[in-house]
């Protein structure tokens, strides 16, 4: 593992980091840009997330929006093995400020003026100039917030039974938060004998939050944003226990966000990440870029406010990761870039 520490000054629009292997991609590592309260904000690999079985390629590229003064740590962690008899594998990490270029048509002003049910067709063109195959897709955002209920990655219920894991027979429920998360509260309940509690905590460990306990357990947090991607909830009877372990009992687990409202008026074939956290079933086909290519994404904007109203939103650009695709293999982005958008719907 590496760790690296950068002082960033205020009003930076982004923070980007990059990993470049010397010539084995098969060295697989993980990567984490770290902000000063601990949240891990971006994520990336060197693996196509998309591909299957993954393919491993000689880098990846971390980016973070408008990230908060002060000191952020990259992390690099090489693992769970290295390839064949080498003794080292040069890498290179670079880090910049500068924000990654997008163009795009989407309407920037109310005098712009959209007819209700129409659509009208746009698209957002961003080039890729890192080392490694970027994943990338669109989320669009309104300005207010709204409260989500998150679906499990697992299934909603999970006998707990000491001991308990990841990859135990019953696994603990995992959920999808999403990025623009301000805060989440979970809950976990049983009609068993046995009091419960749990730990709900980001996939990097921290934060780990400690719930109450009893027959309800519930815990909440906030942070300014809360590190996107996979969230686990395990639930534990509480008490202590002999050899042969505590009564099995079956828990059921919830968990809700307050996260900046998802625009249904903009749609793409992209589909979007992380309305998959409160919809298993929505649409997500993300298109892959190649080192020193670009591509033009269609984005159609079909207005469903009220005549008269001006709608002002975010069309964020973000890539996909897959989360330690050798043993893990669950879905989790960055935001790369952001088009504001504003029109009139007439």
């Amino acid at each position: 593992m590496f760790t690296y520490q950068m002082n960033v000054p205020s009003r930076v629009p982004e923070l980007n980091a990059t990993v470049t292997l010397a010539d084995n991609p098969n060295n697989e590592f993980s990567a984490w840009l770290i902000s000063p309260s601990g949240e891990a904000l971006a994520y990336g690999e060197n693996t196509i997330p998309i591909s299957s079985p993954p393919t491993q390629v000689l880098g990846t590229q971390l980016h973070v929006l408008s990230p908060v003064a002060g000191e952020w740590t990259l992390v690099v962690e090489f693992g769970p093995q290295v390839s064949g008899m080498a003794l080292d594998e040069p890498f290179t990490v670079t880090t910049s400020e500068s924000p990654v270029s997008v163009q795009s048509n989407l309407p920037s002003s109310p005098s712009t003026k959209l007819a209700a049910g129409t659509a009208n067709q746009y698209g957002v063109t961003i080039a890729n100039n890192g080392p490694d195959p970027e994943v990338y897709y669109v989320d669009a955002r309104l300005p207010q917030s709204t409260t989500e209920s998150l679906a499990t990655q697992f299934g909603t219920t999970n006998t707990v039974q000491e001991p308990n894991s990841a990859f135990s027979s019953n696994p603990e429920p995992l959920y999808l938060v999403p990025t623009h998360t301000t805060s989440f509260a979970a809950q976990a309940s049983t009609s068993g004998k046995q009091a419960i509690e749990f730990d709900a905590g980001n996939a990097t460990g921290d934060p780990d939050i400690e719930s109450t306990s009893g027959s309800l357990a519930g815990a909440a947090f906030s942070a300014n944003p809360v590190a996107q991607g996979i969230w686990d909830l395990a639930p534990v009877e509480v008490g202590t226990f002999g050899t042969t372990g505590g009564p099995s009992e079956t828990a059921t687990t919830s968990m809700s966000v307050t996260t900046a409202a998802f625009d249904s008026a903009v749609s793409s074939p992209t589909g979007d990440l992380w309305e998959t956290s409160a919809d298993a079933s929505a649409p997500f086909d993300p298109v892959v870029v190649e080192p020193g290519q670009s591509v033009t994404i269609p984005v159609t904007i079909t207005p469903n406010a009220p005549a008269g109203s001006t709608v002002s939103g975010t069309l964020y650009v973000d890539d996909a990761w897959v989360l330690f695709a050798q043993v893990f293999a669950q879905l989790t982005g960055n935001d790369v870039a952001a088009v504001p958008y504003t029109y009139k719907v007439k």
